[in-house]
């Protein structure tokens, strides 16, 4: 089967970015349709309210995967990294 070469892991990562991309498309789509900015803008902040659940569950979802085979002291690195992205985006 063509779905047995990849790791449920990645096939599980690549999932939530396809249907965020949708997620995404299907915005932008609704954006044209409604044509007015203030509708855009209502549109924008919805999707970007959907963002750091992707995030984190595609991250998380990579990091159990990885804590079979990396130390955890790498696995605390990675973590400080997402952190900091939070912080880099809530403090903007």
């Amino acid at each position: 089967m063509f779905f047995s070469y990849w790791d449920k892991a990645v096939l599980a990562m690549a999932g939530i970015r396809v249907i965020s991309s949708i997620i995404e498309m299907t915005g932008a789509i609704l954006m044209l349709k409604f044509g007015t900015v203030d509708k855009a803008f209502k549109i924008n902040a919805l999707i970007a309210c959907l963002a750091p659940f992707i995030l984190l569950s595609v991250t998380g979802i990579g990091m159990i995967k990885l804590a079979e085979t990396i130390s955890f002291s790498r696995l605390l690195i990675i973590s400080a990294g997402v952190v900091l992205i939070f912080l880099g985006m809530w403090k903007m």
